[in-house]
């Protein structure tokens, strides 16, 4: 199996193989194999594992589960703090797709952009951060990829209908007790 994925990533692979009967078998083991994700990290470089995951969706976009595997495990990981400041370009970079064909699959697929998404989750954070923490606003704003309090408060009283300070006087938890 690793072998046949080193011959696709150096070429030596048949391109009309790639179409072949027989060979959704093999893109079926392959889907098992990127299940596996440590195996498949600790032998594949990121940027060949980028090409391998377009070209499942390139040859199976029919299989939406395998189109929007690695959207999902983007999305996962944009709650991570190193990736909640890093916006779309970022969440391209996770999901091995460009911003253009990243805004395609989450339009067609989520029914939003990932601009609005990451915007979602940076709020939802936000909202944590106020309820839980005795952090300042402005550094929540900044720990969550906002450019400044000021955007933030906007946003988040766009969204919310509430500024961020009433949000915390109203559901924060008094950690000072």
């Amino acid at each position: 199996m690793l072998k046949f994925i080193e011959e696709f990533y150096y070429g030596n692979l048949d391109p009309q193989a790639r179409s072949t009967k027989e060979n959704k078998t093999v893109q079926k083991q392959m889907e098992v194999l990127m299940l596996n994700e440590d195996y498949l990290t600790e032998n594949i470089s990121v940027e060949s594992k980028k090409k391998f995951l377009v070209f499942l969706t390139e040859t199976d976009s029919e299989n939406t589960a395998v189109k929007n595997r690695s959207v999902e495990r983007a999305l996962k990981e944009l709650s991570n703090p190193e990736n909640l400041c890093g916006g779309v370009e970022v969440l391209a970079e996770l999901s091995g797709y460009s911003p253009s064909r990243l805004y395609s699959i989450m339009s067609e697929e989520y029914g939003t952009t990932p601009y609005k998404y990451i915007e979602q989750t940076r709020l939802s954070v936000a909202e944590n951060m106020l309820k839980y923490s005795d952090r300042s606003i402005s550094e929540i704003a900044l720990e969550t990829g906002f450019a400044n309090q000021s955007h933030f408060t906007r946003r988040f009283k766009a969204a919310l209908k509430i500024t961020p300070l009433e949000y915390r006087k109203k559901y924060g938890i008094n950690l000072l007790k």
